[in-house]
């Protein structure tokens, strides 16, 4: 299943007031649900391990104070490359444009998050490991 698809059923469970919605095809099963107004997601698949990178929509140069950084897929949110190396940024760091800051596994694909603007990380909102929701606060960035 391409990821542009799973992007969009995402995207649409996250506008509608479904429960849960089950998708299924010859090489993956995606089910999303929502339990107590949080999402949770469930991807089987027998594909192999991908990297595909996940561009901020902003336009911005700059941050401006207190922008936020959003998910911009449902998975789960990775703070560092691996388990045992050290995490992309911490509080404090200063950040370029189109840096990674992060990655979210989706369906054994790692989506790289980058900084939408230079800035610096004013807060991390979400914990390594933390299944995030389509357009939840994840990194705040000030200028």
């Amino acid at each position: 299943m391409e990821i542009e698809k799973i992007e969009s059923l995402i995207k649409l469970f996250g506008r509608s007031d479904l429960a849960r919605l089950e998708v299924e095809e010859k090489d993956a099963r995606i089910v999303l649900e929502r339990k107590n107004d949080a999402a949770a997601l469930e991807i089987e698949s027998n594909a192999d391990r991908a990297v595909k990178k996940v561009d901020s929509e902003s336009t911005k140069e700059v941050a401006t104070e207190g922008e936020i950084v959003k998910a911009p897929l449902v998975g789960t949110l990775y703070t560092a490359p691996e388990p045992d190396k050290p995490t992309f940024v911490k509080i404090g760091d200063r950040v370029k444009k189109g840096q990674t800051i992060a990655i979210i596994e989706v369906m054994k694909m790692m989506n790289e998050i980058k900084a939408p603007a230079d800035g610096i990380i004013a807060a991390i909102l979400v914990e390594n490991g933390t299944v995030v929701e389509y357009d939840q606060a994840l990194f705040e960035l000030e200028n």
